[in-house]
């Protein structure tokens, strides 16, 4: 069966708060302490930028992967998530994310 969800959990802050940032079939997402959620679908993603990290834009939202998210360099991570945009390379881009 093919995997659906890539999940990612960091700390922004040495003893802050866990954030989980997810890639799925839907698009990609943060999910934070409480409620605090970010969901950005794969057809409304404007950009995916390299920066220190990625960033994943929308017209009112975004998403920060810190460097080394999913074990591999912002660049790479960044190729992947745009081949994920296609909905034929979907689970290919999770199943390498999950692999690392």
């Amino acid at each position: 069966m093919a995997q659906r969800v890539a999940d990612f959990v960091v700390r922004r802050r040495r003893f802050g708060p866990k954030v989980t940032l997810r890639v799925d079939l839907h698009g990609v997402s943060t999910f934070g302490p409480g409620d605090q959620r970010t969901l950005i679908r794969w057809e409304w993603i404007d950009d995916i930028i390299v920066a220190d990290g990625v960033v994943v834009r929308s017209s009112k939202e975004h998403v920060e992967f810190p460097p080394g998210a999913f074990g591999i360099e912002p660049a790479q991570l960044a190729e992947r998530l745009e081949k994920g945009r296609s909905i034929e390379h979907r689970t290919d881009v999770i199943t390498g994310l999950n692999a690392g």
